[in-house]
């Protein structure tokens, strides 16, 4: 609690459990696959960290800033994500499946490609103009959804709720 981490080197480490309530972590030099498993960083500013490969399956991250993250191969299940700041955010490859995005600002997140999003509710989200492409949407509740203009290229749709989706374009 309320440590000061900036600069320290917690690359691969493993923090799971820890009370990292209000520590400054934000100018952390390497935290890329460190495992912050159930970690509480509600309403925290991590805008920018290089999170690629970290474990934050279970983490409570909602109103958390995370623009320009690089959250890339990252294990978000499970997530609570809720109106959190993912706008500008490397997604590529990462695995959100069972996350809660509700009121989440992802529309122009910088790469989402070959993301598991399975399961994750998106009833009447603005998704359009998103690049989906080879993304897992198997499961996702997609009901009434703006997806116009998204590149759902390669993606897996299986058992989705496209019920009153948008899709066109």
């Amino acid at each position: 609690t309320k440590a000061n981490l900036q600069g320290c080197n917690l690359e691969a480490g493993d923090l799971q459990g820890c009370h990292l309530e209000q520590a400054q972590l934000l100018s952390a030099s390497a935290v890329r696959g460190c495992n912050f498993g159930a970690v509480a960083w509600e309403g925290y500013q991590l805008g920018g960290i290089d999170l690629s490969g970290a474990r934050l399956g279970g983490a409570k991250l909602s109103g958390a800033d995370l623009s320009g993250a690089n959250l890339s191969k990252c294990d978000l299940q499970n997530a609570n994500l809720t109106k959190a700041n993912l706008q500008g955010c490397n997604l590529e490859a990462g695995d959100l499946q069972g996350c809660h995005l509700e009121q989440a600002q992802l529309l122009s997140a910088s790469a989402v490609r070959g993301c598991n999003f399975g399961a994750v509710a998106w009833e009447g989200y603005q998704l359009g103009g998103i690049d989906l492409s080879g993304a897992r949407l198997g499961g996702a509740k997609l009901s009434g959804a703006d997806l116009s203009g998204a590149n759902l290229s390669k993606c897996d749709l299986q058992n989705a709720n496209l019920t009153k989706a948008n899709l066109q374009g």
